[in-house]
C-alpha cells in the first residue's frame, strides 16, 4: 500500500476549506430562499449547556483527523 505524503493531506485539507466556504459560509450571507424560522420541539425547549459545544466542535475534528490518518491515495 502507497503512503499518502503530506502534500496530499494538505491539498485535501485545502479543498475541504473551500467547500466549506463555498457551501456553508457563502449561503448565509447571500441566501438563496429567504430565511424560515423552525418550529421548535420538546428538545428545543430544554435548558442551554454551554458545554455542548463540543459536540459540534466535534464534527470538524472528525473530517481534519480522516484527512490526518489517510493511508493510501485518495483518488
Amino acid at each position: 500500500m502507497v503512503k499518502t505524503n503530506w502534500k496530499t493531506k494538505a491539498l485535501l485539507f485545502v479543498l475541504f476549506a473551500v467547500a466549506y466556504v463555498f457551501f456553508y459560509i457563502l449561503p448565509n450571507f447571500r441566501p438563496i430562499f429567504p430565511p424560515v424560522m423552525l418550529p421548535q420541539t420538546w428538545f428545543d425547549s430544554g435548558p442551554f449547556l454551554p458545554w455542548t459545544f463540543l459536540i459540534y466542535l466535534s464534527d470538524y475534528a472528525c473530517i481534519f483527523l480522516a484527512i490526518a490518518v489517510l493511508q493510501g491515495e485518495p483518488f
